[in-house]
């Protein structure tokens, strides 16, 4: 064989097995329709009222995210991170809606007697867009080394148009 004809396969060989990792990755749109909702496990959490509250801002709700205030309602200082979860009421019970991901930054925040912290978060990646119903938001506290729960309800009416 000539150089240029070695040069030939080698180069198309090359081609072809760069292009085979490329062939199994998804795309955005090959992703599959998250609706409906993949509904977990019932809620069996308590919620601590009387050490955090958690208000959803009605103003910046989407079907997408929203913001939220946390309270500290206790008379000492609790921390928070950033991780949090969504739950459905089904049948008139609270369900877990299993997300695509679990992973959220390390971030810790003190939050004192009396204070509060605004949160914004954006759900699509891990839930998609959520259709209209009965939600809440979930997020975990730490006071003292106990692990305390704090919600935050709201509700998404239909689409506009419907």
């Amino acid at each position: 064989m000539d150089a240029h004809k070695i040069r030939f396969i080698i180069i198309a060989v090359f081609l072809v097995c760069c292009s085979i990792p490329m062939l199994s990755c998804k795309r955005e749109h090959d992703i599959p329709d998250r609706e409906p909702l993949r509904i977990g496990e019932e809620n069996k959490l308590e919620f601590s009222e009387s050490v955090a509250s958690l208000v959803v801002d009605e103003k910046t709700l989407t079907s997408t995210g929203t913001s939220f205030t946390i309270y500290n309602t206790s008379s000492v200082v609790f921390h928070t991170g950033i991780p949090y979860w969504v739950q459905t009421l089904v049948n008139g019970k609270w369900h877990d809606i299993k997300g695509l991901m679990n992973e959220f930054p390390v971030t810790a925040m003190e939050i004192r007697p009396g204070w509060s912290s605004v949160l914004v978060v954006d759900w699509s990646d891990n839930y998609g867009e959520l259709p209209e119903g009965e939600y809440r938001l979930v997020k975990d506290i730490d006071l003292q080394g106990e692990r305390l729960f704090a919600k935050g309800e709201f509700t998404l009416p239909p689409p506009s148009g419907h």
